[in-house]
């Protein structure tokens, strides 16, 4: 059955040199920068950049808080005469 496919040239051996073979065409995104940055990049990692970014004003917001209590507690021992260290 594959030998008669050969000999009727449907199935063709592959090509033994690279100059038979054609030229790979380009990928979309190596032609034009921009349809890349629309097609790809802003699709796929601008969600990602947007919660990297809130992620890291949630975690700002959080560590500002904290050392703003810290400030309160110690301002508040200071006033009532207190050690601002616990008590030792």
């Amino acid at each position: 059955m594959l030998t008669e496919q050969f000999m009727r040239n449907i199935l063709r051996p592959p090509p033994t040199d690279a100059a038979s073979l054609p030229a790979n065409p380009p990928h979309p995104f190596q032609k034009s920068f921009s349809y890349y940055l629309r097609q790809r990049f802003f699709k796929h990692h601008t969600p990602l950049l947007i919660g990297y970014g809130f992620s890291i004003w949630v975690f700002m917001q959080l560590d500002s808080g904290m050392k703003g209590a810290k400030k309160r507690s110690f301002d508040e021992a200071v006033a009532k005469g207190e050690s601002p260290f616990g008590g030792h």
